[in-house]
């Protein structure tokens, strides 16, 4: 999920279900982006 100050990042279970509690990264803490590993929609945003 992405909002307007974080991004938050679910974890796939065995079962293939998302976790309930995501990890919260804000932008402010993040130091780099490589283009190729996200999709185009992310780094758009």
């Amino acid at each position: 999920m992405i909002t307007s100050t974080s991004v938050y990042l679910y974890e796939q279970t065995e079962e293939y279900n998302l976790t309930e509690i995501p990890l919260k990264i804000d932008y402010t803490k993040i130091v780099g982006v490589s283009a190729n590993s996200i999709e185009n929609k992310l780094f758009n945003n």
